[in-house]
């Protein structure tokens, strides 16, 4: 078992940062997860955001539904395929592929390993050539971890499906997934546009409090991300993803800058400004409630990079001589930033 074991210990840099299993999610759900303190399993999880491909989840039992599933290393092929925002049109051709918008990564420590609820995976375990054992000591002498924590290109080859399939072997927990320091290390975002993206939409929910509770747990590491690490190493575009890697409000501008300068004006960018309330302005009831509320102006601004732009700036004016309250980013329709101001 030693050389086994020594394979699975040095495979992918060694497991780095003393993470030995991994769990991507977006930010909606992330915000869910937080508030529960579990990650739960398919089944069992009030799931905000789905990034699963339905093709693929439509093959997974009742069973694997009903576990939480992680991979054992980042950068499998499958979070390839998730992370980042992908345009609807990429080089010509319609993009369907799942993505998440803002991943986050909750990273656990070799504790998980060993707990009784865990089940081991030499593949994808919606795959029915993929092997399942009950015991991690079954898994580091049974399995070929040489291709589980391989990393770097995939070639055509016959041996290429059965790679990848490899590379996506899982840990299967059963039922939910707590996030007691008994297992957790951190919880990793791509970007500090995603965390602040975060807290503000902690706080809009009533979650600063959750969020503080694991606030010593969370870093930006965006060596962590497919996305991230295909455009610091120039690397064509992962599936034509593009994010936004940081934001600042102020003076009355709108600086972004966005991790790569390729492809940008193949997304839809628009800007949401809410202005504040003044005397005289309409009241509106709500139906359901009964409660009256102030009928704001919003505005909406569209601007069209070019695919060499990295940083955009952008004058937000006022309207009317209201104050701006609140100000939104959208690129494809999708929340990218939000300032309260």
């Amino acid at each position: 078992m030693g050389d086994k074991m020594d394979i699975f210990e040095n495979g992918f840099s060694g497991h780095r940062d003393g993470i030995y299993a991994v769990h991507m999610t977006d930010l909606d759900n992330f915000l869910n997860i937080i508030k529960g303190g579990r990650i739960y399993a398919r089944n069992k999880m009030k799931q905000v955001t789905d990034s699963a491909n339905q093709d693929v989840i439509s093959k997974a039992s009742t069973d694997l539904k009903d576990k939480v599933r992680l991979y054992y290393a980042t950068h499998t092929p499958t979070y390839f395929m998730w992370d980042g925002i992908k345009p609807t049109w990429f080089k010509g051709e319609v993009i369907q592929d799942p993505h998440i918008i803002h991943p986050v990564l909750f990273c656990f420590s070799k504790s998980l390993l060993t707990d009784s609820k865990a089940s081991f995976t030499d593949g994808n375990a919606t795959s029915s050539s993929t092997t399942v054992v009950s015991s991690f000591s079954e898994a580091v002498e049974q399995f070929d971890w040489e291709n589980i924590l391989g990393r770097g290109p995939i070639y055509d080859s016959d041996e290429k499906t059965d790679v990848i399939r490899k590379r996506n072997a899982e840990i299967l927990y059963d039922g939910s997934l707590s996030l007691s320091k008994k297992h957790l290390v951190r919880i990793l975002f791509r970007t500090k546009a995603d965390q602040e993206l975060a807290e503000i939409l902690a706080k809009e929910k009533g979650l600063t409090e959750r969020l503080n509770a694991f606030r010593g747990y969370i870093q930006v590491r965006p060596d962590y991300f497919d996305s991230a690490e295909a455009h610091k190493n120039y690397i064509s575009m992962n599936q034509g993803t593009n994010y936004l890697e940081q934001a600042v409000y102020q003076n009355h501008k709108l600086e972004l800058e966005f991790a790569v300068a390729d492809g940008l004006s193949q997304y839809e960018h628009r800007i949401e400004v809410e202005y504040a309330a003044q005397s005289g302005d309409k009241e509106v009831s709500r139906p359901d409630s009964g409660n009256t509320y102030n009928l704001l102006p919003v505005m909406t601004y569209r601007f069209y990079p070019k695919d060499s732009d990295k940083k955009v700036s952008i004058l937000i004016p006022r309207f009317a001589d209201r104050n701006k309250k609140e100000i939104s980013y959208y690129m494809n329709g999708y929340l990218m930033g939000r300032w309260h101001v």
